[in-house]
């Protein structure tokens, strides 16, 4: 499969849409994508695109995946929310509502995301 790199969090991880991250190290990038006084909702790419977790090699998981729950853990501790409870949402493909072909969870607190799916 050929992957675009112009999509909106290629651009995001490439600085080149004005977004304010608040996270990155080599492996991954953490955005707010809505931040209130009493809601959250971070989300955090891999710095390499892959579409879902059936594209990444077995190399590729050790390094990325542990990477991206490393840096939720760094968010946390850096947001004050590490003691609070939060959510985290990785939706994969169509049906698994990913809107957005690309790797990407959502770090929520107070906020609960609802997807109603009609057929």
């Amino acid at each position: 499969m050929e992957l675009n790199d112009k999509d909106i969090f290629s651009k995001i991880r490439d600085k080149k849409s004005e977004i304010n991250i608040i996270y990155k190290n080599k492996y991954v990038t953490a955005f707010k994508y809505i931040y209130t006084d009493d809601s959250i909702n971070i989300l955090i790419i891999l710095n390499k695109k892959f579409v879902t977790l059936n594209d990444i090699t077995e190399k590729e998981y050790v390094i990325y995946i542990n990477n991206l729950f490393l840096a939720v853990t760094e968010i946390n501790k850096h947001n004050n929310i590490d003691k609070n409870d939060y959510e985290l949402i990785l939706n994969i493909n169509k049906n698994g509502c990913q809107e957005i072909l690309y790797i990407h969870i959502h770090l929520l607190n107070k906020l609960k995301l609802i997807k109603i799916k009609i057929n």
